[in-house]
């Protein structure tokens, strides 16, 4: 092996222990990667840069400003009231929470739903004489589980993952409905378990007080009401915005064109100002995601991708099942996501399965899509989960009620998806 192998190798694994290790922002990991990446001359310079100008990027960019414009209408808070006309049935409740919650967290973020929702749902819990302990962990989850399952929000970082598959070999290409398809099985999962076996086994506990600053982001998130005039735009740019990216393809342009556009108007329109969408661009994401793609370019680059896919299609091989396979390939990232930020399981394991089929012989796509299900089905540890955090203190929840609920239902997704994903998307 060459020493740009061993360098490329041993980056990874540092990044990985940079992840497990929590002390690090996601924007350092990521320029410290570049960083790296240029000190060693893993790969050329303009390979390097790349990722800032990546597709996903630009799309995420422009996802972030209109998804900041979409919080300020009136449109969030009108589907949350839904909820209060089913109040008398509990888990008729976590049901249309659930969709609801689907539909906010796909369209915003987990946090932000979660944000919104939960002071409504405490009220709610409160008025039926029922402990929000019964309703926070099943908001958390499905908030969680539903963010980033199309392109909107920080859902465009999925056709990141679709361009290093292609990158490294891949033939076939991911489409956003792609991500989407896959993500609803267990979006269904979460529901149903947190209606049903999931509302058995959660606590039946009093509330603690939220903290002053969480109760001051709460109602800075409610508190968006615009002018009908404005509030009217807002929404028709939102979902023009969307529908013209969903048809990007059909009439042969790219989706950052219209991300972009509909990021420009919502400022021009008055819906957020310049200083709003500034604030709503998460540049510690958009740093995070450069770094990633240059370290997955490098693996490519140098062959150290092509290296530990085939030290992994060496002990894969031995599996001839392809649902066990694909079941090894969900198991392992699942894992790996109790200790490590999922968009961090995502970016390190993407290139490394897509290596490891491409060597068997095998399409990638199925092992992405499974690696990403898995990574996103995490119902145990806050310490990887922001929206399980921030419910543990308001509904009274210990570590031990996390995994009572949470283990249950990470293996029922886990069978779920593996038999899902591989009659839809074989190896």
């Amino acid at each position: 092996m060459t020493i740009s192998i061993w360098l490329s190798v041993i980056l990874t694994l540092v990044v990985i222990l940079a992840f497990v290790s929590g002390k690090f922002p996601m924007s350092i990991i990521g320029a410290f990667i570049i960083f790296a990446v240029l000190l060693f001359n893993l790969e050329p310079t303009n390979m390097v840069f790349a990722g800032f100008g990546n597709d996903a990027v630009v799309i995420l960019t422009g996802m972030f400003v209109v998804g900041a414009g979409l919080q300020k209408t009136t449109l969030i808070p009108k589907l949350a009231g839904i909820l209060k006309k089913y109040s008398s049935h509990p888990r008729w409740l976590i049901v249309i929470l659930g969709v609801i919650t689907f539909l906010l967290a796909t369209a915003t973020s987990a946090v932000v739903t979660l944000l919104i929702l939960m002071p409504i749902l405490q009220g709610v819990a409160k008025e039926i004489n029922i402990k929000s302990s019964k309703f926070l962990y099943p908001l958390a989850v499905i908030s969680y589980v539903s963010t980033g399952s199309w392109f909107l929000g920080v859902g465009a970082l999925n056709l990141s993952f679709s361009s290093m598959m292609t990158n490294l070999g891949a033939k076939t290409p991911l489409s956003v409905n792609d991500f989407l398809i896959t993500r609803i099985p267990l979006v269904i999962v979460v529901i149903i378990y947190c209606a049903t076996i999931g509302y058995n086994l959660l606590p039946n506990k009093d509330p603690k007080n939220v903290d002053d600053e969480e109760s001051s982001q709460q109602s800075q998130a409610i508190d968006t009401e615009l002018p009908i005039r404005k509030n009217i735009v807002g929404i028709v740019i939102f979902f023009a915005t969307v529908i013209l990216m969903i048809a990007s393809s059909y009439i042969g342009m790219k989706s950052y064109i219209f991300s972009t556009a509909g990021a420009i108007l919502m400022v021009i329109c008055g819906i957020v100002t310049n200083k709003e969408a500034l604030k709503s661009i998460n540049l510690n994401l958009i740093f995070f995601i450069a770094g990633m793609l240059a370290l997955a370019n490098s693996l490519q680059y140098t062959g150290a991708g092509k290296l530990i896919g085939t030290g992994v299609a060496g002990i894969a091989s031995n599996i001839h099942n392809h649902f066990l396979l694909l079941g090894l390939f969900m198991l392992i990232p699942m894992i790996m996501a109790l200790f490590i930020n999922n968009i961090g399981v995502m970016t390190i394991f993407v290139p490394l399965w897509t290596t490891a089929c491409l060597q068997m012989g095998l399409d990638p796509r199925g092992a992405v899509l499974g690696l990403i299900f898995a990574s996103t089905a995490r119902c145990i540890s806050p310490v990887t989960s922001t929206t399980l955090a921030i419910v543990m203190n308001p509904g009274g929840y210990s570590i031990k009620d996390f995994v009572k609920v949470g283990l249950p239902l990470q293996l029922i997704a886990l069978v779920v998806g593996v038999i899902f994903i591989e009659l839809v998307y074989p190896l």
